[in-house]
């Protein structure tokens, strides 16, 4: 079953799974007790045109959403490519095709939202928002102004409703400004979150999807330990496991490099949390995964079980944005 949505309108360790677990197998890596309910948010950022072992990943996707009653897929940003010299060609038809392409694919595999990146508010003329449009799931960023016709203002945020009925709040934050058009503006990130702390009293699980770089991401954390999870982009930042500051988890997949490859392994972020019976988060934990198209099936998808809360690595310095956020 899939989470009920409630759009407002305010609004090397990777683990290289094969897709034939029987139903059983992946059961028994949840030992929660059953008045307990388990929430897993799968995650992509910095897709940047690729799209790779489509039929794997729509596999192991739909492997989560028969095995576990409340499933979430989400992308951090970069969905597309704003440099032209990084294009096989440079031709305005190849990016309108290309970004039509990458919509609708996340159309079919079932996304349930997305933030915008700076590579999607660098748009060119009206193909980026012709082809935003084509998302029939929220895209969002809470700290974007949009003072243009070139682009549709994103949603600042969006509320899902799990199967027992505890709601999570997914608010979205865009940064960088590389290549940044005329009527786009951003706002603090910091302050969009301040702004919006009261999703954290209202709703059970409070999520931040970022693209704001892990540097940013463990700022955020350090200062608003209200937030449950941010699952980030931008820094292409490879964080296997998902990494706890100040009771944040703080997740990220690396994401793809500017040019397209379609031999590319396709990286998928798996964050499961726990929540009592009153609805508090009692643990949570993160780690990736690689398809990359080496094996016919899956064999078992198991991991690490969610960690107990605890509060870790407060006032850890921020690390180094990689060298892919441009």
């Amino acid at each position: 079953m899939r989470f009920h949505k409630r759009c407002l309108a305010v609004v090397g360790i990777l683990f290289c799974f094969l897709l034939t677990a029987a139903p059983s197998a992946v059961r028994a890596t949840s030992d929660a007790p059953e008045a307990h309910t388990e929430i897993v948010i799968l995650h992509t950022n910095d897709l940047h045109f690729d799209f790779n072992h489509r039929e794997d990943f729509e596999e192991v996707v739909a492997h989560f959403r028969e095995n576990y009653p409340n499933v979430l897929l989400l992308d951090a940003g970069d969905i597309f490519v704003r440099h032209r010299h990084r294009w096989p060609t440079d031709d305005l038809e190849f990016y309108r095709e290309r970004s039509r392409f990458m919509i609708e694919t996340m159309n079919q595999v079932g996304y349930d939202a997305a933030t915008l990146g700076n590579h999607e508010i660098a748009y060119h003329g009206t193909i980026t928002r012709d082809s935003l449009r084509l998302a029939e799931f929220p895209l969002l960023g809470a700290n974007v102004e949009v003072s243009t016709d070139k682009l549709d203002p994103p949603e600042p945020y969006t509320i899902m409703e799990t199967a027992e009925g505890w709601t999570v709040a997914v608010l979205g934050l865009t940064g960088g400004g590389y290549g940044q058009r005329e009527g786009i503006g951003l706002t603090s990130p910091a302050q969009a979150v301040e702004d919006h702390l009261h999703l954290a009293e209202e709703h059970n699980l409070f999520v931040l999807l970022t693209h704001v770089g892990l540097g940013a991401d463990l700022l955020l954390a350090a200062r608003f330990g209200e937030v449950d999870v941010i699952v980030g982009g931008h820094s292409h930042s490879h964080i296997d496991p998902a990494r706890n500051v100040n009771g944040v988890l703080i997740a990220q997949t690396g994401g793809n490099p500017h040019a397209i490859d379609p031999d590319r392994r396709q990286l998928l972020g798996v964050v499961r949390v726990v929540l009592d019976e009153e609805g508090g988060v009692v643990a949570k934990s993160g780690k990736l995964l690689a398809i990359d198209g080496s094996s016919e099936v899956i064999e078992a998808l198991t991991g690490a079980e969610p960690q107990a809360e605890r509060r870790q690595d407060a006032g850890q310095p921020a690390e180094a944005v990689g060298a892919g956020a441009d």
